[in-house]
């Protein structure tokens, strides 16, 4: 501690990890362990370096390590000086798209560099040779990460700046000069974190890359739009299809998506504001997109200008609460209790065709009003948190985060209910010992208990097990459904079970219970200062 007083002499600073399991050949471990940014003060920089040396052991980052290795892993941690970025990004020294070691590809945007490693901000791409700018796709900026006074927070980009390029030919061709001397450095080539402030370049991270093709020949970098004049964009419901499609769910998601928009906008606006083939879901180089018909919105515009205004903005504001709890939430239920009923070996292969069709329509409908109501739960906590923030919050006391951590959360219960079933399998040693090494699917199947485990404690547990998968085993990151969810491969499930029984990881409820008491304790604090007035 002594020692980083003494090196830190103010200023905002980032924390990050350094761990020998890191950008290894065959696995990058990129976000396994927690980074800190705009931290001020030598307390905030001591308490940030405990919490990142302690991310090495959390459950999501043990079992990674379970996964891909190694075992044997330490962590140093590194405290950098903030950057105060206008832009910043990533640079790999060679394509990752072809393997081509004599060319760079550069992602640019406003801001901060956070979003842009995560993938949650639009960037600028370039692909840059020596003999300049081969490519470049400038992308509509519309949010940038910037310093708040409690770390990072999301910003809209001004509206000048949204489709004005990050980085003009010259600072792009100044930037892959650096990366290759960079390069030539560590003999290798090197996936770069960038910033940029006052026109000079800084390199905050620079790593081997983990997994690069063999140069190929020149791939096609664009590809024809179906309809040329229509609007395409990635966004909302897509961006939980994150990989190219299997045909037959782009075939069957296509249609699926139009009919579940136009009846959504169909209680709001009437039965004749959409046409079928106004709105769909093609794919562009095997990837989803979604696809406005120009013509349809000078109609719809002439029938209904707040539709167009709902079409523009977050999908489906149409409907909100109501139309997800009063419609779409229960069709899909009633949808997914039909056919999960029914042994899929049993039916004929046109009706289970159709059985997919109306599962997918359901799922759509209630996964499109889904996202009519994010924007409202985001807005209510951002008015929340800036409330407090600016308003109620005194010296000393925490950010209005505090006060919304600790409630029960789907995520949060899946966590507890592993953690009960490893508690439940510690009680018997014999069923501790047997699932070290049992495999996933005597899970799922009908087999009988492994040697030296009582029959009946084996049942109850695997019973128990099941009742997880039903209630937490459907959760996807992907909606293909050629992408199996976790209760068809309970594989990375058993192996969070089996690091809860070696002693590793922390208690959920313990966790949750200390959040809520802190949230609790503060919230008392607040309310003891309030006019009993307002308080009424």
């Amino acid at each position: 501690a002594r020692a980083v007083r003494t090196a830190y002499d103010g200023g905002p600073v980032a924390v990050r990890s350094s761990a020998t399991a890191e950008d290894l050949a065959d696995a990058s471990f990129a976000g396994q362990q927690d980074t800190y940014l705009n931290v001020n003060g030598a307390d905030a920089v001591l308490a940030a370096v405990v919490d990142c040396w302690a991310s090495l052991w959390t459950t999501r980052a043990m079992a990674y390590r379970r996964r891909q290795g190694p075992d044997a892993v330490s962590i140093a941690v590194v405290v950098q000086r903030m950057v105060q970025a206008e832009s910043s990004g990533v640079m790999f020294t060679a394509n990752p798209a072809n393997g081509r070691r004599d060319q760079t590809a550069i992602s640019a945007a406003w801001g901060l560099g956070e979003s842009v490693v995560g993938g949650i901000v639009s960037t600028d791409d370039l692909v840059v040779d020596a003999a300049g700018v081969l490519s470049r796709h400038t992308a509509d900026k519309r949010e940038m990460t910037v310093y708040s006074p409690t770390g990072t927070e999301q910003q809209p980009v001004p509206a000048q700046r949204r489709t004005a390029p990050v980085l003009d030919d010259a600072a792009a061709i100044e930037l892959a000069r650096l990366g290759t001397r960079i390069a030539e450095h560590f003999g290798a080539p090197q996936d770069i974190e960038w910033a940029r402030a006052d026109g000079a370049f800084s390199v905050v991270q620079s790593r081997p890359i983990t997994a690069l093709p063999e140069p190929v020949g020149d791939r096609p970098t664009t590809w024809a739009r179906p309809d040329p004049t229509g609007l395409y964009f990635r966004a909302s419901i897509v961006e939980q299809m994150p990989d190219p499609l299997t045909p037959l769910f782009a075939d069957l998601v296509d249609g699926s998506v139009g009919r579940s928009i136009s009846a959504l906008m169909a209680q709001a606006f009437g039965d004749d504001v959409l046409e079928p083939d106004d709105i769909g879901l093609p794919t562009i180089n095997g990837y989803a997109y979604y696809h406005y018909r120009l013509a349809a919105f000078r109609r719809i515009l002439w029938k209904s200008p707040a539709a167009v205004k709902m079409l523009m903005g977050p999908p489906a504001t149409v409907g909100g609460v109501t139309g997800w709890r009063d419609r779409s939430h229960p069709r899909y239920v009633a949808a997914v209790a039909t056919w999960a009923a029914r042994a899929a070996a049993d039916i004929p292969s046109v009706e289970l065709i159709d059985g997919v069709a109306t599962l997918l329509d359901a799922g759509t409908e209630y996964y499109t009003a889904v996202q009519s109501i994010v924007p409202l739960a985001a807005t209510s906590e951002l008015t929340f948190r800036a409330f407090h923030d600016r308003l109620v919050r005194r010296n000393g006391e925490p950010a209005g985060y505090t006060f919304l951590l600790g409630f029960d959360s789907q995520p949060i219960r899946a966590e507890k209910s592993l953690y009960d079933l490893a508690t439940a399998a510690r009680a018997d040693p014999g069923l501790a010992g047997a699932l070290s090494g049992v495999e996933p699917a005597m899970l799922v199947g009908d087999d009988s208990a492994p040697d030296g485990v009582d029959p009946g404690a084996w049942a109850v547990w695997r019973a128990q097990f099941r009742r997880h998968l039903d209630r937490f085993g459907h959760t996807v990151y992907n909606l293909d459904f050629a992408d199996p969810v976790p209760a068809d491969e309970p594989g990375p499930l058993l192996d969070t079970v089996r690091f809860y029984l070696t002693g590793q990881g922390t208690d959920p409820h313990e966790r949750q219970a200390r959040v809520v008491d802190d949230r609790e304790r503060w919230t008392g604090v607040v309310r003891a200062r309030l006019d009993p007035a307002r308080r009424a």
